[in-house]
């Protein structure tokens, strides 16, 4: 079975990290508000690999952007379980230095 989620919101701070894998991993919040009168929802997605080598320096806080995703759920070591959206296409929509859309391409992609 596949899922396909789709995005609109602004980013939060952006981070990056290292896998035990040794692949690049681009980390940010999304805030998505469906209309004026509804309440923010925050979504933790990821970038990972050679996506998020060409993403991070692009991506900054409170940019608007498309994101198509693939949900991954894990319990914590709270106990809590974390939902983390594993983005396959990103678009910048309000920068004006980047006016493209990417995605990874071949083994690099997460899915």
């Amino acid at each position: 079975m596949y899922q396909k989620i789709i995005l609109v919101g602004r980013t939060t701070e952006i981070k990056e990290t290292t896998s035990q894998a040794g692949n690049k991993v681009v980390s940010f919040g999304l805030a998505v508000q469906p209309n004026m009168n509804s309440k923010t929802e925050w979504f933790n997605c990821s970038i990972i690999g050679k996506f998020a080598e060409t993403m991070a320096p692009i991506l900054g806080k409170g940019q608007l952007v498309f994101v198509e995703a693939q949900a991954s759920t894990n319990e914590g070591s709270d106990g809590r379980k974390y939902t983390t959206y594993f983005v396959s296409t990103l678009r910048v929509l309000n920068d004006p230095n980047y006016s493209g859309n990417a995605s990874p391409q071949g083994e690099d992609a997460p899915f």
